[in-house]
């Protein structure tokens, strides 16, 4: 009996469980680009790489979307240490390569990637003429829309692709994030309340008067 109970409960708790990961499921299968960044992140040995909000961006009120940046963490979750490491962003439709930085530094000036470490990844998009931090959204849509992030660590190289269904979708996350109405903070309100005003001179109904006619002479005399 004891035996039974067990493997009743171990079978109850497994259809918790799995009860409790279908609306993640459902999301991986509508979202197949969030199950590969989800697995990439649970890796548990070598480098595993975390992309959330892996692109850094600006707006102003009712203004235009800058995108500053592309950004991720990483973690040697290996027990050795990497002594080399390099890279760079790809754009998958003009070719054009943008260098990384690793904790804001240059790769080939660190020393490498010590064993259990989490660093930052970075890099910039700059338009040459303009004073505004990042690319118009516009622009990065047209010419980065789809690219590669490619990083060598010790002469092999680890590719990650980011399509544009994937870009599109952050880019619309963080307009919908950031528009006036998300971030009106709820305040308290009073009650409408309907007065009831008081009639003016205009509005009062008065009783018709009787106009006597008028009396030329003495008045006369009562007998």
């Amino acid at each position: 009996m004891p035996e039974l109970l067990s493997i009743l409960g171990t079978s109850l708790k497994a259809l918790v469980a799995g009860w409790k990961a279908i609306p993640r499921v459902r999301a991986w299968i509508r979202d197949p680009h969030h199950l590969r960044r989800t697995l990439e992140q649970k890796k548990f040995w070598g480098l595993s790489w975390d992309f959330r909000g892996f692109l850094g961006m600006h707006c102003s009120s009712y203004g235009p979307i800058y995108v500053s940046c592309f950004q991720a963490a990483c973690t040697n979750k290996s027990k050795r240490n990497f002594a080399n490491i390099d890279g760079y962003l790809i754009s998958n439709i003009t070719g054009e390569k943008l260098a990384l930085t690793v904790e804001d530094w240059d790769p080939k000036e660190t020393n490498g990637i010590p064993a259990g470490c989490t660093f930052p990844v970075r890099v910039l998009f700059r338009h040459p003429t303009s004073v505004i931090e990042g690319l118009h959204e516009d622009e990065f849509m047209a010419n980065w829309s789809r690219f590669t992030l490619v990083f060598e660590v010790d002469g092999k190289l680890c590719k990650f692709r980011f399509g544009k269904r994937e870009v599109a979708k952050s880019v619309s996350r963080f307009r919908g994030e950031n528009s006036p109405a998300a971030n009106r903070a709820p305040t308290v309100t009073k009650k409408v309340q309907c007065e009831q005003s008081s009639p003016s001179n205009a509005d009062v109904v008065r009783p018709p008067v009787d106009i006597l006619p008028a009396h030329s002479g003495p008045p006369e005399e009562s007998a």
